[in-house]
């Protein structure tokens, strides 16, 4: 999808893990993203 430039499917894709997910993908997102910026702060 990347190579292909298709942005719309590469969202539905998204789209389908957090339906997956439910409720967690939310709960998943914040901490994922307090991890990432943690190690960013450590490396940077």
């Amino acid at each position: 999808m990347v190579e292909k430039d298709d942005k719309r499917g590469f969202i539905r894709e998204f789209e389908k893990v957090t339906d997956f997910f439910g409720k967690f993908a939310t709960q998943a997102l914040k901490e994922s993203g307090y991890l990432i910026n943690r190690l960013a702060d450590r490396f940077s």
